[in-house]
């Protein structure tokens, strides 16, 4: 559990905020942002582009606005691990190739 938030994009890229007082947070929407500008090889700019949901047993998805979406049909999947107070987040987007 994580008692400080990090500003991943924009003007304020890098500065860090600290969690309301009795509250934490997971990083998990945000790492899994990062994995998705890292997979499509788009800049931060477009944070409001990707969407974390998450479904009632916990498992995220990744929406993506058509903006940013890779051209073709594609799927996406995606998986994040907490191991104390470091998160991994893996993206991984399946491109149908239409030969």
């Amino acid at each position: 559990m994580i008692l400080v938030m990090r500003v991943i994009g924009g003007k304020y890229k890098g500065c860090r905020l600290k969690c309301p007082k009795g509250r934490t947070i997971r990083p998990a929407p945000d790492r899994l942002k990062e994995a998705v500008f890292k997979a499509l090889d788009i800049s931060s700019d477009h944070w409001l582009d990707v969407e974390v949901r998450y479904s009632k047993s916990g498992k995220p998805s990744v929406v993506l606005s058509p903006s940013v979406e890779p051209k073709g049909s594609f799927s996406v999947d995606c998986s994040v691990s907490h191991a104390g107070a470091y998160t991994v987040a893996v993206v991984i987007f399946l491109l149908q190739d239409k030969h």
